[in-house]
């Protein structure tokens, strides 16, 4: 993988030869007419779903579900600085 030339992988051959047969089989997206490929680092829940119901048997509801209940802890709460503290 080329991006092995730079750093190497943090994982194993197992699990880097699984990541490439994956990246292999994943459907583009469909977004305003045009198909955009899956990408290293691309962030999208279509993707997510798409992975959990192809290799968990999860359904799409489920991993939508799973995807934004993470996307909501992961936020960062933002403070504005015209805010005063309690």
């Amino acid at each position: 993988m080329l991006e092995n030339l730079v750093m190497p992988s943090p994982y194993d051959d197992r699990t880097t030869t699984l990541i490439e047969k994956t990246r292999a089989i994943v459907p583009p997206l469909k977004s305003l007419g045009r198909d955009i490929p899956f990408a290293t680092g691309l962030i999208d829940e279509r993707f997510f779903e798409w992975f959990a119901a192809t290799f968990f048997d999860i359904s799409y509801r489920d991993a939508h579900a799973i995807y934004a209940k993470h996307d909501a802890n992961s936020a960062e709460i933002t403070i504005f600085s015209d805010d005063t503290p309690d």
